[in-house]
């Protein structure tokens, strides 16, 4: 499962649209695609649907499960030791 699909309802929803109006924004910051629909965006950027790359990750997960293959690790970053937060 994607980490889409492990969300429920609303939130669900929510990630979903937000994700696509970000990808919808980011095609658009090229200005000779600006005045253009977003599929012909993506055709001309060589780019894939949003909904393909979300059943993409959906099968390398389950390949990974199957295969007893882990994912590569995140590796966590620990903050700097004399890091200045700033409100």
């Amino acid at each position: 499962m994607s980490n889409l699909e492990t969300q429920s309802g609303f939130h669900l929803k929510w990630a979903i649209s937000r994700r696509l109006k970000r990808l919808k924004r980011v095609t658009k910051l090229i200005t000779s695609l600006k005045s253009k629909p977003y599929k012909e965006r993506l055709m001309q950027l060589k780019l894939r649907t949003f909904k393909f790359r979300c059943m993409r990750g959906d099968m390398i997960k389950v390949f990974q499960l199957t295969h007893n293959i882990q994912g590569s690790p995140i590796k966590k970053q620990s903050p700097r030791k004399n890091a200045v937060f700033q409100p």
